[in-house]
């Protein structure tokens, strides 16, 4: 279900991790594009939003999702929400009880997009998204009178026992580019 979208003058400062055990309300985050896979016996919905992205993992205990959006998450609605502002996040690891699974997330990055060498290896990477082992998405939002559209990226790595997350977002009229990093590991993991 892809959503038509308008131009919004966001900032990268606005950006806000949100870490949700329990229910989250799509419906409201405006999907522009998504896919899902099956790994580990875990459901895995990955989605580009109209304020960046969403990974939710369907577990045994329930669904735990990560969004990193420039919004807030209603945490009314949810079982358990955690936010934080993306430039507070540093490197740490959470266990949901009866998940089987440990997510971890790792510093995020902010850079000007004129002096980011990661900007460059994300921009040339992007042909081998949509593997096997590899599930990628990529949308260019409407620019306005920027020079060139806002993107973001999520790419999803599966080896073995782990999923890692890798996102990029662009805010082409601050100059300004956000990466985050983060994984979600199975406990007792047997192939």
């Amino acid at each position: 279900m892809e959503e038509q979208l308008v131009f919004l003058d966001q900032t990268v400062h606005a950006l806000r991790h949100h870490f949700v055990k329990g229910y989250l309300d799509t419906k409201s985050l405006s999907v522009v594009v998504s896919q899902k896979r099956n790994h580990c016996g875990f459901d895995i919905e990955a989605a580009i939003i109209g304020a960046s992205h969403y990974i939710s993992i369907e577990t045994p205990a329930g669904l735990i999702s990560e969004v990193v959006a420039c919004i807030d998450i209603d945490d009314s609605t949810h079982s358990r929400c955690v936010t934080q502002p993306l430039h507070k996040l540093g490197h740490g690891s959470i266990s949901p009880e009866k998940s089987g699974l440990v997510y971890t997330t790792c510093t995020p990055i902010v850079q000007e997009i004129e002096k980011s060498q990661e900007y460059i290896a994300w921009h040339t990477s992007m042909a081998q998204l949509n593997t096997k082992e590899v599930m990628g998405l990529l949308y260019e939002f409407p620019q306005g009178e920027l020079n060139y559209p806002p993107r973001t990226a999520v790419v999803l790595e599966f080896t073995g026992d782990t999923c890692k997350v890798s996102t990029m977002h662009e805010y082409p009229n601050e100059g300004m580019v956000a990466f985050t990093k983060s994984k979600f590991q199975t406990l007792n993991f047997t192939q």
